[in-house]
């Protein structure tokens, strides 16, 4: 049984105002965070009041929290929301055994991901279907043209090989430089982080693709698909691997998805066999394309990797960019670990104080300076270890147990539907687009970005049936 189906956790009253508020609000968190991804914002806000919007908007989404509980109860709406709540709890445990290492770090996380647990996951329950969706599309244009542009200014840079250092955010922690423009064979463009661009790229272009498919004006839908090649393309040329080997998996993901819609449809759409046939090719010949750009463009980033070895000769480089020795050194502190971890926004500092002799530590050092004097070392890496070194055993368990619950979830809604629609299917690629980000990067927990806030977005979406239902709506009206 559902833990919203308990007596005490079932709403008795509307507040329709607060529902649209909280959407509202994760629009404007959206926003916000897609802007302070473009090195020049962030450069510009530093110098502005607005420089700390994203702590007003922790502290209102926090407010927004306790409110709902007293009023719509929507947090407990979210489909196995207790699992990610007991994350949260491990995490919040584990701050209170770091405390001697500092506390605002802890709280700042805590508070931005109970945002996504509480407020984004469960924003598919609190407006209706249409207005929803039309919110969500008028967003999405907004910020594909901010983004594209942004995506083009880089493309120059490419073009030029333009190549410099700058320190984007001068009121942050970290005061190093950070690359621009072209540089190691990788398009870091004017972004503040090269992965999350990738990521953001990935997650736009997909919804793209689905708006350009749906889109009935005909100079909309080549504006869309124009967006798609550019989004696409920085994905190629910023030479991450973790945003390819997504952008890829997705592709293919999309061709399944697509020939089994084609093949299982009813009579109705009579597609002849001639039809499919040509579907199915297409199709194919597309992903080969696109995997074949993707496969050059990683391959380019490999071939381009210089060997760096640390003072004492250990080899920094290798297929994983570093990944397995960094992953290795956090595996090891497993005692220290625990159950209830080493909290999310303190653990480099218990790191860098007692474990001096792990390779992120010492990397951290000899290759980042200025970041390791500021009290940073090499992060996770990956967003499922950064569960287990945030929130310990009892983190790491409630999330393979909500995992494996959304994936029985998926199986079976597919193996009950002979048909996927086009929505669902967006949903899905977006939840696969960030689970597969989160092996290789810190995103989808305990961090601020709009890569995450369109993951749980997706999700809610996805395990709420609201998706489904929209494409069902609309299949009606077509009949």
């Amino acid at each position: 049984m559902q833990i919203k189906n308990y007596e005490m956790f079932i709403r008795k009253k509307e507040y329709p105002q607060i529902d649209r508020f909280v959407v509202i609000y994760v629009g404007v968190v959206l926003f916000f965070q897609t802007l302070l991804q473009i090195s020049p914002v962030v450069t510009a806000l530093a110098a502005t009041p607005l420089y700390s919007i994203q702590t007003y908007l922790g502290v209102l989404g926090g407010g927004l929290i306790i409110l709902d509980l007293f009023t719509t109860k929507r947090v407990w709406q979210g489909k196995y929301c207790y699992l990610l709540l007991t994350i949260l709890a491990g995490a919040l445990l584990a701050t209170d055994k770091m405390v001697p290492y500092g506390i605002k770090e802890n709280l700042y996380k805590l508070c931005w991901m109970a945002i996504q647990f509480c407020l984004v996951y469960s924003c598919a329950f609190r407006i209706p279907r249409e207005e929803l969706e039309e919110r969500i599309k008028t967003l999405f244009y907004a910020l594909v043209t901010i983004w594209c542009f942004a995506c083009c200014i880089s493309f120059v840079q490419y073009v030029t090989r333009v190549e410099y250092q700058e320190v984007v955010n001068p009121l942050a922690q970290d005061t190093s430089a950070n690359w621009q423009g072209f540089h190691n064979n990788r398009l870091y463009g004017i972004f503040y982080t090269l992965n999350h661009a990738a990521y953001v790229s990935l997650f736009f272009a997909i919804i793209a693709a689905v708006c350009a498919i749906r889109e009935k004006r005909a100079w909309v839908k080549i504006l869309l698909i124009l967006a798609l090649v550019i989004l696409i393309g920085y994905i190629v040329l910023s030479g991450s691997r973790s945003g390819q080997c997504a952008l890829l998996v997705c592709a293919l993901l999309a061709v399944w998805l697509a020939i089994r819609s084609r093949l299982k449809g009813n009579d109705r759409q009579q597609t002849t066999d001639r039809q499919k046939t040509a579907i199915v090719c297409i199709v194919i010949l597309l992903v080969i394309a696109l995997c074949g750009t993707g496969y050059v463009g990683i391959r380019y980033v490999l071939d381009a990797a210089t060997e760096e070895l640390l003072p004492d000769g250990t080899n920094v480089e290798d297929v994983t960019n570093g990944r397995i020795r960094i992953w290795s050194d956090y595996i090891s502190l497993y005692e220290e670990i625990g159950l209830a971890g080493l909290s999310p926004g303190n653990y480099m500092t218990y790191i860098l104080k007692n474990h001096p002799e792990l390779f992120v530590v010492r990397a951290a050092k000899h290759f980042n300076p200025d970041k390791y004097h500021s009290g940073i070392i090499y992060h996770v890496h990956s967003g499922y270890l950064m569960v287990y070194v945030s929130a310990g055993v009892f983190g790491l368990l409630a999330l393979a147990a909500f995992m494996g619950l959304c994936m029985f979830w998926m199986v079976r809604r597919l193996q009950n539907n002979k048909k996927t629609g086009i929505w669902f299917a967006c949903g899905m690629l977006l939840v696969v687009a960030g689970a597969i980000s989160a092996v290789f990067d810190e995103g989808l927990f305990f961090q601020n970005n709009p890569q995450t806030t369109m993951f749980w977005l997706a999700l809610g979406l996805l395990l709420g049936d609201r998706l489904t239902e929209t494409e069902s709506a609309e299949q009606a009206q077509d009949n």
